[in-house]
């Protein structure tokens, strides 16, 4: 009996040690009873992983990732726009439209400038815009840096046709001095490939309000729409199809980025403003693949431009440049390739 009562004793010494071990120690286990009301608060949404944001600094076209980081110049040139499958690159250069990687290499001049407009004028192309799927570039044709009209460079078949407005003179919109009537600039293309967006001046942009218009892609001719006004840069969530953001320029509402979604079944097309993304000197935006975030150049009060991020729904927008003695513009943010 002495030896059984010896055993127990022992055994239980050893469970006191071992619950002891258990508590408050490094190896200890959490329980139910942890303070959740502890925790971080949640973060924001990651920053996407293999995406670039490329935009332009006294004529040279930089690429930098989505935070800000890893800026790196890649060419002379200014309006970067980012193919939509694989890393290459549209941008403006000596009044030409051309072509490159996303690294900067294998540089390609895809238009040539030449007689246009006004007699002892000539050609001025800028502002290209990628096809959806990837085979055209739209740009704007004009003069001294001013769009006049819609051109297609098509790579597959090696041509460079007018798009708006229609060169048929039996067109009833045929325009044969389209330099003294709408000027045409900024065009993007639509996600699906069904609309393209265009903004600027009507009558030569003589003392006119800025104003957006809607081209139907869709039928066996370009249909273009009457215009939406005091809507400038308005560029397509490629996450969605009928959304957008845009720019207004403080005539009808105050100065900054918005969103909102187009109806394209009414005549003319009807822009709904859903939410104010930005107050101020924001331009040109530009979404995130996954429509999460706009990025924007922001001239701020003192005119020097900036490259800022933001949610797609508004906050806090964070520097992505913060070079106060140059300026950075026309931001493009490319897919993760």
């Amino acid at each position: 009996m002495r030896q059984v009562g010896a055993m127990l004793a022992a055994l239980c010494a050893l469970a006191l040690v071992v619950l002891l071990c258990g508590c408050g120690g490094s190896g200890g286990v959490s329980g139910p009873s942890e303070n959740v009301a502890a925790k971080p608060p949640k973060p924001p949404p990651p920053m996407p992983t293999g995406e670039k944001i490329a935009f332009s600094v006294s004529g040279t076209i930089y690429t930098m990732n989505t935070d800000g980081t890893g800026k790196v110049a890649i060419g002379a040139g200014l309006l970067p726009d980012w193919h939509r499958q694989v890393a290459r690159i549209a941008y403006k250069k000596d009044k030409c439209i051309w072509l490159m990687e996303g690294n900067g290499t294998n540089q390609t001049q895809i238009t040539t400038s030449g007689p246009y407009g006004p007699p002892g004028y000539v050609s001025d192309d800028t502002a290209p815009d990628w096809s959806p799927d990837g085979t055209k570039i739209l740009f704007s044709r004009g003069i001294s840096g001013e769009g006049i009209s819609l051109w297609v460079a098509d790579l597959a078949a090696g041509t460079v046709t007018q798009l708006w407005p229609p060169t048929d003179p039996e067109d009833p919109n045929y325009d044969p001095v389209p330099w003294e009537h709408d000027h045409l600039w900024w065009p993007k293309w639509s996600p699906d490939g069904d609309f393209i967006a265009v903004d600027g001046q009507a009558d030569g942009g003589v003392s006119v309000p800025y104003e957006t218009w809607l081209i139907d892609m869709t039928g066996p001719a370009p249909v273009k729409s009457a215009p939406i006004t005091d809507i400038r840069y308005l560029h397509w969530n490629p996450a969605n199809p009928r959304e957008l953001a845009f720019c207004r320029d403080g005539i009808a509402a105050p100065r900054g980025i918005y969103a909102g979604t187009v109806d394209t079944s009414t005549s003319p097309p009807t822009l709904t403003m859903v939410r104010t993304v930005v107050t101020g000197y924001g331009v040109r935006p530009t979404w995130s693949p996954d429509g999460r975030y706009i990025a924007y150049t922001d001239a701020g009060a003192g005119g020097i431009k900036d490259v800022f991020r933001i949610a797609a729904t508004g906050g806090t927008a964070t520097n992505l440049t913060s070079t106060r003695n140059a300026a950075e513009f026309t931001p493009d943010w490319s897919p993760a390739y």
